[in-house]
């Protein structure tokens, strides 16, 4: 467990620094406000959402939430799929609700694909760091890396408040009858495989747990 926590702790730090030489002039042109801002806001009398956002950032032209994600597969339907993001859109709504005084503009959505390198059993943790960032500076691995700065959400606030008032008020009505819970299968792979797949298919036991 040690070891995969170190090797861990080498992989963000490649990506980290492949980052900085990747972005270079965007991060020069941006000025950093907050990280992890707390964000607490009503979609209905019932139904609060408390978010915590990666990035505040403003870029000159105005202030943006900036959300970082990886992936272990940048595909082109992930790509499409962006600005269909419930969970970026309703950051943008949401804080703009609560700061009137203090719109965002728009979303700074960051990609970043983990690495299919993984540390050999003789290899040094500095020799695997050195060979993470020749993998990320690689110009034959062009899917490393993506984003994307969507100045109007494809989903208006009314459409994210619709949603996530429907999922609410679901959950509100089950949460006293969990047998009305059902899984839904078509989800188990999209990107790649769901985090709970073991626990929906195989129980709630200390392996899966």
């Amino acid at each position: 467990v040690e070891q995969s926590l170190v090797e861990q702790e080498y992989v963000i730090r490649g990506i980290l620094g492949a980052y900085l030489q990747r972005y270079e002039d965007i991060i020069a042109a941006t000025v950093h406000h907050e990280n992890e801002h707390e964000l607490t806001f009503s979609v209905t009398p019932d139904i609060k959402i408390i978010a915590s956002l990666d990035n505040l950032l403003d870029s000159g032209d105005g202030k943006l939430v900036h959300e970082i994600k990886t992936t272990k597969s940048l595909t082109p339907e992930y790509v499409k799929n962006i600005q269909n993001s419930l969970q970026a859109c309703m950051y943008f709504h949401g804080y703009n609700q609560e700061h009137p005084e203090d719109q965002l503009i728009g979303i700074m959505y960051d990609v970043i694909k983990k690495p299919s390198i993984r540390l050999k059993k003789s290899e040094s943790y500095d020799a695997y760091l050195n060979r993470l960032l020749e993998y990320y500076e690689d110009p034959k691995n062009p899917d490393l890396f993506y984003m994307e700065i969507i100045k109007f959400p494809l989903l208006g606030k009314k459409r994210v408040y619709e949603t996530v008032e429907g999922v609410g008020n679901e959950i509100i009505a089950n949460k006293d009858d969990k047998t009305k819970f059902y899984c839904n299968d078509k989800f188990c792979y999209v990107y790649s495989r769901c985090e709970y797949y073991d626990i929906c298919h195989y129980g709630e036991n200390p392996s899966t747990i």
